[in-house]
């Protein structure tokens, strides 16, 4: 890896923005945190931030969020590109943006509303570019992360919920437990279904889902 992320580094210039993208992914993926590279790599995102497709937005700053690193300038132009290109985001894109900033604890406002904007677009029914459990369950997680009541979301994410709580894995259901509890939200219809699949499946729960 030492050799990769040397001659990752001598080649960084002519990286294109997917590539910059890749490379962080990659080096996230195996946990290795190097910090020179993955300090070159958010000054090359900084500087071509308007060449980054909506994937490689979200790549990046899930791939920050992964080793712990925080990168306030690196955050702030992320989000400022993603933030009037929201609408082209898939959910996973919109799941890992999510993800990343409450995982590290960057509460940057504006996008976590346009994060919502475009999540309750995807969450109708008839969307056809729905969520799947994972994307419902982390979305709520972030942004019980942060304590934040964005109540159309949540009534969003509540009603995908229900449509496809059986397709929930444990994780998801751990996690829509908990952030409905920690955003104080009294939606019993859900917690009551959420306790009906929790109950059988109570076998492969693991034991931070049993305390969630």
């Amino acid at each position: 890896m030492q050799a990769m992320s040397e001659g990752s580094l001598r080649l960084l210039p002519e990286f294109i923005s997917q590539e910059l993208s890749n490379l962080s992914w990659a080096f996230s993926k195996v946990v290795i945190l190097d910090r020179p590279l993955l300090a070159a790599i958010a000054s090359a995102a900084i500087a071509r931030s308007r060449d980054l497709s909506p994937q490689d937005l979200s790549s990046i700053a899930w791939s920050v969020a992964v080793v712990a690193l925080t990168n306030d300038p690196l955050l702030d132009a992320i989000a400022a590109r993603a933030m009037p290109r929201i609408g082209l985001f898939e959910p996973q894109g919109l799941t890992n943006m999510a993800w990343a900033f409450a995982s590290i604890r960057f509460a940057h406002m504006p996008l976590l509303d346009a994060i919502a904007s475009g999540a309750m677009i995807s969450l109708r029914p008839a969307a056809g570019v729905g969520f799947i459990p994972r994307n419902v369950s982390m979305l709520a997680w972030s942004f019980a992360s942060f304590a934040l009541q964005h109540e159309p979301l949540l009534q969003a994410l509540s009603a995908a919920a229900m449509r496809m709580r059986t397709e929930f894995a444990t994780q998801n259901l751990a996690n829509m437990a908990w952030s409905l509890a920690k955003l104080l939200c009294p939606d019993d219809p859900l917690l009551e279904a959420i306790c009906e699949e929790a109950r059988a499946k109570i076998q492969e729960f693991g034991g931070q889902g049993l305390s969630n």
